[in-house]
């Protein structure tokens, strides 16, 4: 669940950039639309953040709304007394009998109000699929009936739209579908050379980003032995360890850039495609087929990968550089990347290639022998 900070005042006001969100008037659709934001967006007092979907045998949903008039700066004031509220308030809109025993709000101070949440079709947003009363609690998380946990809808594992209606305020639509996750559990792979390490004796890991339907470490792989190039033909070899190079041969490089190998090395000297080469288990070398649906989820614009640039996907490309192995060159840290593929193209191998002069994203056919950066996607 991401943190967020929110200033709420009784306007629009708009806190992130890039899909819609639309606005009804009653929780069965209705008439009134506004093009806004992603999932992050307030609208006469009601913020609602949508997090991901838990892959279990129900589907249950991660919500977190702030409602203008409680919110205080930090929370929400808990002033409504709820103590004869045993059942849902939403019996216009909602046949489900949710009710709660005598003396629970005693016990769960922290809970705001009866909201209500629905599941819409992925393939009809006007159509609901299932609908639940849940509580809203004051730091903005909505639970079960328990109290505690996540809201759980006994419904097909699939994708959906996602509304949320309170009877005081405007509801809220998800415009784009909420997916499934795809990243279940912790979101990092403890591997070698991990950039991020919380000192708590786990070892250094990888985080995790989910991107559409698909999951991939947000670090380049920087996993193995360093050798170093000095000159055209210090080649990574067939030895049974994983070897690295680091950008000019200076470790630091590896260490913020991640490292760069050649394709035979990163493929640990196969040729099927997806193979996991130096990846984690449960991970492998992208296809260029799955390297392509990342790149239609960003429209082909490489800055929406860049950390660099608008990296309103999460990616965090940082440009590596690459070894150039015809001329024995280092080049482009700073300012460019080459990302291996796990497939041959007429002798050489393919890979995608971004620079911060444009927002293109191309696909190139270089010699294996070159070094370039490696990104795992999830089986």
């Amino acid at each position: 669940m991401a943190d967020i900070t929110v200033f709420l005042y009784n306007f629009f006001y708009i806190l992130n950039v890039e899909n819609y969100c639309h606005f009804l008037t009653n929780p069965k659709g209705g008439n009134m639309e506004k093009k806004l934001t992603l999932f992050t967006v307030l609208i006469f007092g009601c913020l609602l953040f949508v997090t991901n979907f838990l892959t279990t045998q129900t589907v249950e949903v991660n919500l977190k709304v702030f409602m203008e008039g409680p919110y205080n700066g930090m929370g929400m004031n808990t002033t409504l007394d709820l103590s004869t509220q045993l059942t849902h308030p939403y019996s216009s809109v909602h046949t489900g009998d949710e009710e709660v025993a005598v003396g629970f709000f005693a016990i769960h101070p922290n809970i705001l109000d009866w909201i209500l949440v629905e599941l819409r079709d992925k393939d009809d947003n006007s159509q609901v699929v299932k609908r639940r009363a849940a509580f809203l609690l004051n730091d903005g998380q909505i639970v079960d009936l328990a109290g505690v946990s996540p809201v759980a809808f006994d419904v097909v594992n699939s994708d959906y739209y996602v509304s949320v209606y309170h009877r005081n305020h405007l509801s809220i639509l998800s415009s784009d579908i909420v997916y499934r996750s795809t990243c279940p559990g912790t979101p990092k792979v403890y591997y070698e050379g991990g950039p991020n390490n919380d000192n708590d004796g786990d070892g250094d890991y990888y985080t995790i980003v989910q991107i559409a339907t698909q999951c991939w470490l947000r670090e380049n792989l920087n996993v193995g032995e360093k050798i170093n190039w000095l000159n055209i033909g210090d080649n990574q070899t067939n030895n049974s360890v994983i070897e690295r190079y680091c950008y000019s041969n200076i470790l630091t490089n590896c260490t913020t850039y991640g490292a760069l190998y050649q394709w035979n090395e990163a493929m640990q000297y196969v040729s099927t495609l997806g193979a996991q080469g130096i990846c984690p288990s449960g991970w492998h070398i992208p296809t260029d087929l799955q390297f392509q649906t990342l790149i239609n989820e960003v429209s082909g614009s490489s800055s929406k990968l860049e950390a660099t640039g608008t990296n309103t996907s999460g990616f965090s490309a940082l440009f590596a550089g690459n070894i150039n192995s015809f001329n024995g060159q280092f080049n482009g840290q700073g300012f460019s990347i080459n990302i291996w593929l796990s497939e041959e193209s007429f002798g050489n191998a393919g890979n995608y290639y971004m620079n911060n002069f444009d927002d293109d994203i191309d696909y190139l056919n270089r010699l294996k022998n070159n070094g370039h950066s490696v990104r795992c996607l999830k089986d």
